[in-house]
């Protein structure tokens, strides 16, 4: 006699799945962690590796160069035809637009004390839809005149340096010896960062 109750005997067991595909479901949901487990891993060492190299590049080795007298190191047997460690100047700066107004305003205001304001782009921009194209032909053609439906679109000035722009000119600056030296506040303001890093450069092949 079926030990099966009778309660079960009528239930459709036919969408259920076989021991086989649960097993693979088991399978994949363990693979699953087992991916995200080692992702988690690795995005810790590569961000442990980061900071390392942040270190080194920036601090320990031009620091013990600089103790030994050297500029540059060889390590022959590094990459394909070796590499050099060398230890130069190093400038960039940026004055993002996701800075608060008043503080781009201040890297706008140190660039015209530097005599650099002429590296800043201004952006008039007004917004329209699109069945308003009219109105934003009349607006391009009367720009410079007292437009009467300013109001209704507001005109958004931007002001900007393009980052490389800025980077370069700053490296000028540096390298002209008749220039005073840069505040730490210009510096804060203009988004720089001065100072002498390490770079690896690979050898080309002979």
């Amino acid at each position: 006699m079926s030990s099966v109750p009778d309660h079960l005997r009528e239930v459709d067991t036919s969408g259920l799945a076989s021991e086989d595909k649960l097993e693979t479901a088991r399978r994949l949901a363990r693979e699953y962690w087992e991916v995200e487990d080692s992702i988690e891993k690795i995005e810790t060492m590569l961000a442990d590796a980061k900071s390392r190299r942040k270190d080194l590049i920036e601090k320990e080795i031009p620091e013990h160069f600089a103790s030994c007298g050297i500029d540059n190191i060889g390590l022959p047997d590094a990459g394909e035809n070796g590499v050099d460690v060398v230890v130069g100047p190093f400038c960039h700066a940026n004055i993002p637009k996701s800075w608060p107004i008043e503080e781009q305003e201040r890297g706008f205001e140190v660039l015209e004390e530097l005599d650099g304001g002429d590296l800043v782009r201004v952006v008039v921009s007004v917004s329209f839809f699109k069945e308003e194209l009219e109105d934003a032909k009349e607006l391009v053609e009367f720009l410079r005149t007292e437009w009467p439906k300013a109001n209704e679109h507001p005109a958004v000035m931007e002001k900007s340096v393009p980052w490389n722009s800025l980077t370069s000119f700053l490296k000028a600056y540096i390298r002209d010896e008749d220039n005073d030296p840069i505040t730490d506040e210009q510096k804060a303001a203009l988004g720089a960062t001065i100072g002498v890093v390490a770079r690896i450069k690979p050898r080309k092949e002979k």
